[in-house]
C-alpha cells in the first residue's frame, strides 16, 4: 500500500475499499486541540466514534476508522519532605534548603555501584522544584537524576517541558555535616541553544557556600535556535572542603531532540497538506519490538517518547505531529504489520530529520 498525501484522489471511490491512510479514502474531518501544559503533556481528546463517512478536503474517506486511544494522566509522585528550615537566601538564582539531620540512624542496605557513598551521613530529604515551575511536566528519566557526584558533593538534574523552552532544575547538595565553601557551577551548553538563568541573564554561572546538608537550586532555561546531531549541558563545580582542600566535579547532561519537541494539533487534513512542503524525509523499517505490537502502542509511544501529538489511526497505520522549539514542523507516519514497524520522517530541516529519525530508531528497538 502506498502512502503518499501529496496527491489528492477524487471522492468517486466506494466507501467500503481499503487504502492507505491518506490515499485512496475519504477522510473523516476531525479538529484536534493541542494540548496544554498542566500538570503532564496532555493527551490528545477523545475523538466520537461514528458511522458516516464524510467528505474532507482532499475528497478520500477512511473505512476501519478508530480514534487514538487517550491515556489516563498519571499522578506525579509526591515525596515526603523531612524536616527542613530555610538558610539566609544568598543570591537571586539560589535558593538553600538545610534539613535538620535525625538523630535516629535508620537501617540502610549496602549500596552497590557508583551509588556506593556514605548514606548514614546523607538525610534523606527530597529534592523539590521551585514553586513557579512545579506545575510543568518532568522529561521522561529525567526526575532528580545524579550527574556527578563524590562523597562530600552530588548535582541532581531535573529536566521540565515547558511550552515554549526546556526548564533544567540543577540541585547542589553537601552530603556532610561540614560546610563547603566557594561552591562554584560553571555551565556550558551546546553552541545552538540559547541559555538563560531563571533571573534572565546569560551569565550562567552562580558562586555560593553550602552549609552541613544544605541544598542549593538553580535554574536555567535552554531553547534552539537550530537543530544540531548532538546537544548537551555540560559543566563543573568547584568547591573547597572543610579541610581547605579544592576539588572539581565534571558533568556532561545530554539533551534529546525529543527534549525540544513540542505536540503540534493538527488535523488529517491539515496534516495532509503539509507534507507534500517538508522536503526532507527519512524511512525506517524497524523489526517489530514491545512497542510495536500494535498500531496503539506505536502512537503512545510517539507520544510518551518522541512528544508528538497522535492525530489519527487507520486500520494499521498512524499519523502524529510536532514542533521542533521555536517552530519547526516534524510530521511522522507509520504502518504496523506483524514483523516490522515501516516508519516515515519528514521535516524540512535535514538535520533535525536525521536526528528525529535516529531517535526513534533507538526507541522502537
Amino acid at each position: 500500500m502506498n502512502f503518499d498525501p501529496l496527491i489528492p484522489v477524487s471522492s468517486g471511490g466506494s466507501a467500503g475499499g481499503g487504502g492507505g491512510l491518506l490515499g485512496g479514502m475519504e477522510i473523516r474531518q476531525h479538529q484536534n486541540k493541542s494540548p496544554t501544559f498542566q500538570g503532564e503533556i496532555s493527551t490528545p481528546p477523545t475523538i466520537p466514534p461514528t458511522n458516516s463517512t464524510s467528505a474532507d478536503l482532499l475528497g478520500l474517506s477512511f473505512d476501519d476508522m478508530v480514534t487514538v486511544p487517550t491515556d489516563k494522566q498519571q499522578p506525579q509522585p509526591q515525596l515526603e519532605p523531612t524536616m527542613a528550615v530555610m538558610a539566609p537566601h544568598i543570591s537571586s538564582d539560589i535558593s538553600l534548603l538545610e534539613p535538620t539531620p535525625s538523630t535516629t540512624v535508620p537501617e540502610v542496605s549496602e549500596p552497590k555501584g557508583s551509588l556506593a557513598l556514605n548514606l548514614l551521613e546523607t538525610p534523606l530529604t527530597s529534592l523539590k522544584v521551585p514553586d513557579e515551575y512545579s506545575q510543568l511536566p518532568p522529561v521522561a528519566g529525567w526526575t532528580n537524576k545524579d550527574v556527578c557526584q563524590d562523597a562530600s558533593l552530588r548535582l541532581t538534574v531535573t529536566k521540565l517541558v515547558s511550552p515554549d523552552q526546556l526548564v533544567v532544575v540543577l540541585f547542589l547538595t553537601n552530603q556532610k555535616q561540614a560546610s563547603l565553601s566557594d561552591v562554584t557551577l560553571s555551565l556550558k551548553p551546546s553552541s545552538n541553544l540559547t541559555a538563560k538563568a531563571s533571573s534572565g541573564v546569560t551569565d550562567l554561572s552562580f558562586k555560593t557556600s553550602l552549609t552541613g546538608f544544605a541544598t542549593g537550586v538553580h535554574v536555567v532555561t535552554l531553547v534552539p535556535s537550530s537543530p544540531a546531531p548532538r546537544m548537551s549541558l555540560q559543566g563543573q563545580v568547584a568547591y573547597s572542603d572543610a579541610m581547605a582542600t579544592n576539588k572539581r566535579l565534571f558533568f556532561d547532561a545530554s539533551l534529546l531532540v525529543s527534549d525540544f519537541i513540542r505536540p503540534l494539533g493538527l488535523s488529517t487534513q491539515e496534516y495532509g497538506k503539509k507534507w507534500p512542503g517538508l522536503s526532507n524525509e527519512r524511512t525506517l523499517n524497524i523489526q517489530s519490538s514491545p512497542n510495536t505490537k500494535t498500531v496503539a502502542q506505536f502512537m503512545d509511544t510517539l507520544r510518551s517518547r518522541l512528544s508528538l501529538h497522535p492525530i489519527q489511526i487507520i486500520g494499521q497505520e498512524g499519523i502524529a505531529a510536532g514542533t521542533f522549539l521555536p517552530k519547526i514542523p516534524c510530521l511522522v507516519h507509520g504502518k504496523v504489520t506483524s514483523a516490522n514497524l515501516d516508519l516515515r520522517v519528514r521535516t524540512p530541516s535535514s538535520l533535525l530529520t536525521d536526528s528525529l529519525a535516529k531517535l526513534a530508531e533507538q526507541v522502537f528497538k
